[in-house]
């Protein structure tokens, strides 16, 4: 839409059902709908939501507390849409019922907010997310004859098996590469994309990825063998994070890689237990990793990640106001006297204990600026990362980064070593 001057007959309409706007009986969506409708029987063009918007906020300058309940009403219209139907509305889009536009009419809302609404539910589970973006993507034009035909192909790909972990495990490395084959094409993201990749291209990739950790393994001394990743290990991690085999190796992978080998606390050794125990890290941006880092060894407590690789999956900002809202509740102790659960703790805990949610602690906590810095080139780690990760949901790996997803998007108090929830 091309911009239209908001003459003064505009701002006259707008005036007419501010306070609706204000209290929350007309959405901007349905305002911009009313505007419209006047401006076309008078011959007057079509104003954006955006100007809507603008213009609310330029007529409450000078009234603060209208203008602080129409900030409130604009947080609470995230929260109106259930979130049962966020799930089923997110499925339909996915699966070509509907389009963004359609939703967003639906809902008495644009696009770029039913958009957000989504994305910020799905916040956590990468793969959900990467599979949203290119269903809209797709949505905008893809013909239906294809996508019936990548339906088609997916649902014949489906009616094969991955093997659990445990299975895997016990596998020949021919049986091995069969199944990270098998399991990469599954995924749920080529169902959008419609595209496999060829055995050869997926062989050639492992058997690179096999001899980068073997040179890897050559640079350092052989009292460290036992500790080293091994072949297998190596698939086990491919396996478990398919994704490894579009990652490039000289930069993406070696960089994440290498981030921990030449940190001074963390090392070679303990690097290797990161990845064997969660090769997910090598999902993550520079900047997240960089700032995690920082942060609790800021606080000296960067072992906690040697003990529990996963929790990579919290975000700077969650981690940090936990420390803080820790150190607060434990005047008395330092960090270090404290066990992991008892400062990355979920909503459930703090709501139970000390009647809080991780949202109140992020706000009562905001990230200072030393910490920001890196993290403004990549501020939204969701936009960043779409690509980056997948799974199938078929083995215990899966399930256990499903229900990681979920506890990190309400913070996280993880038995790691058992991978459940503690409670």
């Amino acid at each position: 839409m091309r911009k239209v001057r908001f003459t003064e007959q505009y701002v006259e309409w707008l005036r007419e059902i501010l306070d609706d706007i204000v209290y929350g009986k007309l959405s901007p969506v349905q305002a911009r709908d009313i505007i419209n409708t006047k401006a076309r029987n008078v011959g007057l063009d079509e104003i954006s939501v955006d100007s809507i918007r603008r213009h609310v906020r330029k007529l409450l300058e000078n009234e603060p507390k209208k203008l602080e309940q129409y900030k409130i009403t604009l947080k609470q219209n995230w929260r109106e849409i259930p979130e049962e139907v966020i799930i089923n509305e997110f499925d339909n889009i996915i699966n070509h019922k509907m389009t963004l536009k359609q939703v967003a009419e639906k809902y008495h809302k644009t696009p770029r907010t039913i958009k957000k609404i989504i994305m910020q539910h799905l916040e956590g589970d990468l793969e959900e997310l990467e599979i949203f973006q290119l269903a809209v993507k797709d949505n905008r034009g893809v013909a239906r004859e294809k996508r019936e035909e990548v339906k088609e192909k997916w649902e014949e790909i489906q009616k094969e098996q991955v093997v659990l972990k445990s299975e895997f495990i016990s596998m020949s490395e021919v049986e091995k590469r069969s199944q990270i084959i098998l399991k990469r094409n599954k995924s749920k993201i080529n169902n959008v994309k419609g595209k496999n990749l060829s055995s050869d291209s997926i062989n050639k990739k492992i058997d690179e990825i096999l001899d980068y950790f073997q040179k890897r393994n050559s640079k350092h001394p052989i009292e460290a063998k036992k500790t080293q990743i091994s072949r297998d290990d190596a698939l086990l991690m491919i396996f478990r994070l398919p994704t490894m085999l579009q990652y490039s190796i000289d930069g993406k992978m070696n960089d994440a890689i290498n981030s921990l080998d030449m940190n001074d606390e963390i090392g070679f050794i303990n690097a290797n237990h990161i990845l064997k125990t969660f090769p997910g890290f090598l999902c993550y941006s520079k900047e997240r990793r960089e700032t995690i880092i920082k942060i609790l060894k800021d606080n000296d407590i960067l072992y906690f990640l040697i003990e529990k690789p996963m929790l990579f999956m919290l975000s700077p900002k969650a981690i940090y106001a936990l420390i803080q809202f820790a150190k607060d509740n434990h005047k008395d102790k330092s960090l270090s006297e404290l066990k992991i659960n008892s400062i990355m703790m979920n909503n459930s805990t703090l709501k139970r204990v000390y009647k809080t949610t991780l949202d109140e602690l992020i706000e009562r906590y905001p990230l200072p600026n030393e910490y920001q810095s890196s993290q403004n080139n990549s501020n939204n780690i969701v936009e960043n990362m779409l690509f980056e990760t997948q799974n199938v949901g078929l083995d215990e790996v899966n399930e256990l980064t499903k229900q990681l997803a979920i506890s990190i998007k309400e913070g996280v108090n993880i038995d790691y070593d058992e991978g459940k929830q503690s409670i």
